[in-house]
């Protein structure tokens, strides 16, 4: 997703600093992440203050009027369960297997088992002040698969922080510069 304009960029999509993303880039990430659409019927997904914080910050910057807090992370997650589809199936599989197969889980493969580590373990936050709505098809959808597939205690809160704070990871350069962008004076 974020593709800088130049050849130097080194393995596994970390930008050097001094990286300039193209216009094309930033198109791209607006019209995947930035879109509005109506989200009813919903369901409310809780976030701890500092990424409701950050979260907030970007649709208010960046997002204007094409975008809310909900649609922002909404298009997050769908976009990261799309990737992830196959790890997901596996783990999902795996995880079925278990009931009848001990050795199910322990057949997983390093990604599966990778992805797992990431993004379905319970950390013990708390995450019940602060809310995004998300609709309820995909909730169910993050319901289901922290439910089945388990892990080391998952909630739906910590598997979308985890997601959150992936994607920003990801994309911090990327965001910082159209932010930047939306405060440069034109000449």
């Amino acid at each position: 997703m974020t593709t800088p304009q130049d050849s130097n960029t080194s393995a596994g999509g970390i930008c050097p600093e001094g990286i300039v993303f193209s216009d094309d880039v930033k198109r791209a990430y607006e019209a995947t992440f930035f879109t509005r659409f109506s989200i009813k019927p919903k369901r409310c997904i809780c976030f701890t203050e500092s990424l409701w914080s950050q979260v907030k910050r970007i649709v208010t910057i960046l997002g204007g009027d094409k975008a809310t807090m909900g649609t922002y992370v909404q298009n997050i997650i769908d976009f990261h369960l799309d990737e992830n589809k196959v790890v997901i199936a596996e783990l999902t599989a795996a995880s079925f297997l278990s009931d009848t197969d001990e050795k199910a889980m322990n057949s997983l493969s390093a990604a599966a088992r990778k992805y797992q580590a990431c993004f379905l373990t319970g950390d013990g936050v708390n995450r019940t002040t602060n809310q995004i709505y998300v609709s309820r098809d995909c909730a169910q959808r993050l319901k289901r698969i922290v439910k089945d597939v388990g892990g080391e205690n998952p909630t739906i809160g910590g598997y979308v922080d985890a997601i959150l704070r992936e994607h920003f990871d990801d994309c911090a350069d990327l965001i910082a510069e159209m932010t930047n962008d939306k405060y440069r004076k034109p000449i």
